[in-house]
Formats: C-alpha cells, structure tokens, sequence
C-alpha cells in the first residue's frame, strides 16, 4: 500500500498532489496484461503510470473524487 506525506494510504479515487512538481493526479485502477493495481492519471498534463513507481511520501491526498455534500452542490 502507497502512503502520502502525511503517511496515510492512498485509495482508488484519491486526488493526489505531486509534492516535487505540484501536479494534481488522480487514483485509477489500472489493468495492463492481467496485472491489476493502482495507477495515477491526468490525461490533460498526459501523466498516465502505476502508483507503485513512485515511493511514499511523494504525493499528498488531497480529497477524493468521490466525497461531496449535497447540501453544498447546487445551492443557491
């Protein structure tokens, strides 16, 4: 299991930020020849590699791509 900074586990959805290079990428499950794991994605700055080549500590979880509040979304 990958950690952050912070030390906590990164997750499938996670939205990380590269503490070298400050790019935002977020956690994909990746399927390449039956190896199945983790990767990070951001098709607009075409970062697209396996989680696990990048040693701990180098992102930060910033939230995940699945939270929200529906009292916010939408309000007026």
């Amino acid at each position: 299991m990958s950690k952050d900074i912070n030390g906590k586990t990164i997750k499938i959805n996670d939205v990380l930020r590269n503490v070298d290079n400050h790019a935002i990428v977020l956690v994909v499950s990746g399927n390449n020849k039956g190896y199945i794991a983790l990767g990070v994605a951001n098709m607009i700055a075409g970062i697209n590699d396996w989680l696990d080549v990048y040693p701990d500590g180098t992102f930060e979880i910033l939230g995940s791509a699945e939270t929200h509040d529906d009292e916010v979304v939408g309000a007026q």
